[in-house]
């Protein structure tokens, strides 16, 4: 039992709680407990108040006593802006509620946009003009004082924009006037099905067919003209390859019987119509020199030239100004910049960045684009710089081209194929490049095979069949031909000389500037494009490095070895080619001949002129820096095939269940992410038919299917560790 301040007894605990409550005494005892309390709180403030207050009169006092002293007066600062609180209901005293916070390990960084330029006045402004270092007038000069050569003129300024949360910003040789990253939200970095995103600002998917779709863009049947063409060829292209009679009734049931099937409709039906001239489709011919051995001209224009048809194509400043003029020019960064890294958000790195026109010296360069590389960024600079012919003053654009080729096989039997060449824009996020439903990728051209009547013009022509090495010569001038008469004419040319003006879909003109930076495709068309012979004593198509020295890549004496014997389209390359083409028109010198070995084998030269050589070279394009490095086809269909190849036979050497082993680590591999580990369903170690991406996800999960699966005496695990 336990006594109250009232003397009654109360049983202690929950008695003594609920006794307190309506207890009038103890509730006075309360009031008056805490009173001193505040009063005894007061008191301690006061006393602190009153010491600081003679602490300062103390030092006042002093400074009265030292003379006084000036300064330079200094520019003041803007004043920092008061933000408001927005509430002003008065909190309940005591103590604070409890704040719930996840654990560190669960914190999530979402996506920050480096600039957004809603705040272009504040993050671009210019730095305040230095105080004079003295304030009496300057002396005269001297007359007799010799006059000191002016300064060289300083390179081009860049203006830093503000760091965002991760210390990344920005560097613009000029003030963008439109950035694609204002709209960006989390839906644009992330692909949930849970999320509840906003309808996307990108044309619809049926603007790439050009205006034959725009013509029927309100119909169910787009992009094919009626509901009859629809349904035919939605039939040809489903169900099985082989037409069977089940895909016969599928015919007559869903596509003749149909209610919207019109015989009228398909009157002037014809499949090959895929190419129409309203999408910007050309179909042309071009012409190629052919030699004979022993047989001379007296140039090389005089040579016989054979005609190869059926080159379907798109004019390259057709597709330029179609893609910029519509609402998906809105996605590209249309002045490149470079970004930088600081290592810690410290105000004083933070502040530099904001005002200096130079980096920080601690900064560290960050590469992730092609808009904010060194060479989209140098070449903005050149023609920044050079001289224009008219009073042109609107804003300048590099419109970075990325171009993809690639031959590919459309039947399983036969020789039916496609060799498309693709071009994206690298002014537009790889992000958004690599969606498909964004259709990113321009067809440009599809280069025709050398057709098999060349061997009866041949014949007709000179008399006798052509040689491999003829046609070899036939091959590489085809691919430099559709590119010089077709793709790079007067028109993207003259574009790519003095730009070309094209208003935009938010209403600002612009003069574009088309360059190409990349071309990737496959080793044997790099072999073409490069104009060097297919693994030869140089097979690199960007150095002449030899075959012996292929076995150091990657170690440093590598790296110095292709920085030192880098391949260059100079004047001394360009000779050779002259000379040797030369002894084939003019000498009949055969193409088998040991001369060629001599002059051209030592740096694996091949006698074919290049159109990117003898276009661009005049405005310092080196094409040999174009061709990028391709890793779908030189390394996950290279060398990781040719590595998971010779794994498979270590295993059948070792003999047991080994293979068994394998195939089922693989199957129980869990699929992840949307397309990114597919599940394996086959026998890995079959090989049969697997894309590119299936060898992707082989190599990507390779580690905990190979870890342990023979003894040790073998060395399948050494592969990956």
């Amino acid at each position: 039992m336990v006594q109250c301040v009232c003397g009654r007894e109360v049983a202690a605990g929950t008695g003594l709680t609920l006794h307190q409550r309506t207890c009038a005494e103890a509730l006075l005892s309360f009031s008056k407990a805490m009173k001193c309390k505040r009063e005894a709180a007061e008191e301690k403030r006061a006393r602190k108040r009153q010491r600081k207050d003679a602490l300062t009169a103390a030092q006042d006092a002093h400074l009265q006593d030292e003379p006084p002293s000036y300064e330079m007066p200094t520019p003041e600062l803007a004043p920092e802006p008061v933000v408001l609180s927005n509430y002003t209901e008065a909190s309940a005293s005591g103590r604070r509620l409890r704040v719930h916070r996840a654990p560190k390990r669960m914190a999530d960084f979402l996506p920050q946009s480096l600039t957004s330029l809603r705040g272009l006045p504040a993050y671009f402004s210019p730095l305040p003009p230095p105080p004079a270092s003295h304030t009496g007038p300057m002396p005269p000069a001297s007359i007799s004082e010799p006059v000191e050569d002016p300064l060289p003129p300083p390179g081009p300024k860049y203006i830093n924009s503000q760091p965002n949360s991760f210390g990344l910003y920005r560097s613009y040789l000029e003030m963008p006037s439109h950035d694609p990253e204002v709209a960006l939200s989390l839906d644009s970095a992330c692909d949930v099905p849970t999320l509840s995103i906003a309808k996307p600002q990108r044309p619809p998917w049926w603007s790439v067919f050009g205006k034959a779709a725009r013509q029927v863009v309100n119909t169910q049947f787009t992009p094919f003209l009626n509901a009859t063409t629809f349904r035919l060829m939605s039939w040809f292209y489903s169900g099985s390859s082989a037409k069977s009679l089940a895909e016969l009734d599928h015919l007559v049931q869903e596509v003749i019987l149909a209610p919207d099937f019109d015989r009228n409709e398909i009157t002037d039906f014809s499949a090959l119509q895929s190419f129409r001239v309203e999408d910007g489709w050309h179909e042309a011919s071009v012409q190629i020199p052919v030699p004979c051995e022993r047989t001379k001209w007296a140039s090389e224009h005089d040579a016989p030239i054979f005609t190869v048809p059926g080159v379907f194509y798109r004019r390259f400043v057709d597709i330029i100004k179609t893609t910029l003029a519509s609402e998906t020019a809105q996605t590209f960064h249309m002045i490149p910049y470079k970004l930088w890294l600081l290592p810690s958000n410290s105000p004083a790195n933070a502040a530099a960045a904001e005002t200096a026109s130079d980096s920080p010296a601690n900064a560290d360069r960050v590469y992730s684009e092609l808009y904010n590389s060194n060479a989209m960024n140098d070449e903005y600079e050149k023609i920044k710089s050079s001289p224009r012919a008219s009073a042109c003053d609107l804003e300048i654009v590099v419109a970075g081209i990325m171009l993809w080729s690639d031959s590919t096989h459309l039947a399983q039997f036969g020789n039916a194929s496609l060799w498309p060449i693709y071009a994206f824009f690298g002014n537009q996020s790889k992000y958004v490049r690599c969606k498909p439903t964004e259709f990113a990728a321009h067809h440009l051209a599809y280069i025709p095979s050398l057709p098999d009547t060349i061997q009866d013009w041949y014949q007709e022509t000179f008399g006798k069949a052509a040689t491999a090495a003829v046609l070899t010569q036939c091959k590489r001038e085809l691919m430099h031909a559709i590119w010089e008469q077709l793709l790079l004419d007067e028109d993207f040319m003259h574009a790519y000389e003095h730009g070309i003006v094209i208003k935009f879909a938010d209403g600002i003109s612009r003069r574009v500037f088309p360059r190409i930076f990349t071309y990737s495709a496959d080793y044997p068309e790099k072999v073409l494009l490069a104009t060097i012979r297919y693994l030869a004593t140089c097979p690199c198509p960007r150095c002449f490095v030899r075959k012996p020295n292929i076995a150091a890549m990657g170690t440093k004496t590598d790296l110095k070895r292709r920085e030192k014997n880098a391949r260059l389209d100079d004047g001394e390359r360009r000779r050779i080619i002259k000379m040797t083409r030369s002894w084939i028109y003019e000498k009949g010198v055969p193409l088998t001949s040991k001369y060629f070995d001599e002059v051209l084998g030592t740096r694996s030269w091949v006698p074919v002129w290049n159109t990117f050589s003898v276009k661009l070279s005049p405005f310092g394009f080196d094409f040999h820096s174009m061709l990028a490095v391709d890793l779908l086809h030189e390394f996950e269909l290279g060398i990781w095939k040719a590595v998971f190849t010779h794994l498979m036979r270590i295993l059948y050497a070792a003999g047991g269940d080994k293979i068994q082993t394998l195939n089922t680590r693989y199957r129980m591999i869990p699929t992840f992410g949307r397309g990114t580990i597919r599940r394996f369903v086959k026998n890995t170690s079959a090989m049969k038919k697997l894309a590119a991406r299936d060898w992707e996800d082989m190599l990507q999960v390779a580690m905990p299917v190979f870890e342990v699966n023979v003894k040790p005496r073998h060395t399948v695990t050494a592969v990956f560790k």
